[in-house]
């Protein structure tokens, strides 16, 4: 894969990006997660629906080593409130398409870091495109990681009638994408 070559094209905003400029995007937020206190093994929650910030997310606590936390906007705030206790992300990020929502949700995050995704802070918190297009370009000082190390917190449908927590470590990333290129026959000119 070249920098110049198409990544992904985000059908919100129509605008198409190359890998070089997903690069770029994932070490500017990486930037504003270190600015923000964001550190390895701190857990950054997203309550956002598919969106291209969601991948920006991603990568960037992959750089820094941080753990991304998805939360399913389907589910009740009673749920959501759960898996706020369960993971205590130190950050939350969300969807400004679903700020009423997010609103509900609010009153029990305390008094943790903010983001919303987009170009326009909604109340206090601030966008995070603008804090990205502040940050640095100059390469992230990467935290010492291991394979072991967790990247991502997903929740699925628990027996109990509460979501259970898998962890997934930065191999289980790896080797998901290695297997992925291998199935779909994925090559350089794709």
């Amino acid at each position: 894969m070249t920098c110049e070559k198409e990544a992904i094209f985000d059908n919100i905003t129509k605008k198409r990006y190359t890998f070089g400029e997903m690069e770029e995007r994932a070490v500017r937020l990486s930037h504003v997660l270190l600015e923000r206190g964001v550190s390895k093994g701190d857990r950054v929650a997203a309550y956002a629906k598919n969106r291209l910030e969601m991948l920006d997310l991603f990568f960037a606590c992959g750089k820094i080593g941080a753990i991304m936390v998805p939360f399913n906007v389907r589910l009740a705030k009673r749920e959501v409130d759960y898996l706020i206790d369960k993971t205590d992300p130190m950050m939350m990020i969300y969807d400004p398409d679903i700020a009423n929502q997010f609103n509900e949700i609010r009153c029990g995050l305390g008094d943790r870091d903010l983001l919303v995704m987009g170009n326009i802070p909604i109340d206090d918190d601030p966008s995070m495109a603008q804090l990205m297009m502040e940050a640095s370009t100059d390469s992230v000082e990467c935290p010492k990681l291991v394979f072991e190390d967790p990247h991502l917190i997903v929740f699925t449908g628990g027996t109990t009638g509460l979501p259970k927590g898998a962890v997934l470590s930065h191999r289980g990333i790896y080797w998901n994408s290695v297997n992925t290129i291998v199935s779909w026959g994925l090559r350089p000119d794709d």
